[in-house]
């Protein structure tokens, strides 16, 4: 598979740098369908909570929902298409 990273591998410096810097001036953050076990990705949730409320939409409880603005424990796909029909 092309563009993927398999355990154990680095993530590639350069668009991680973007994402921080993306996350540090953003003015919400939402996590889609993500357990939020695995790190660097889930680090970034952190680093948004300190300036932009979150959001986290996941079939299941994830280490996180304790300080997300809003957790919508439901299956991804039906939810985000019905936040899209809403706006």
């Amino acid at each position: 598979k092309l563009g993927t990273i398999t355990f154990g591998q680095p993530m590639p410096e350069a668009p991680m740098l973007r994402v921080r810097e993306e996350t540090i001036s953003c003015a919400f953050f939402g996590v889609v369908g993500s357990s939020l076990h695995v790190y660097p990705a889930a680090g970034f949730v952190e680093i948004a909570n300190r300036k932009a409320p979150f959001a986290i939409v996941n079939r299941d409880a994830t280490p996180l929902d304790g300080i997300a603005d809003i957790v919508l424990r439901q299956e991804t796909e039906p939810t985000l298409s019905e936040l899209v029909n809403i706006y």
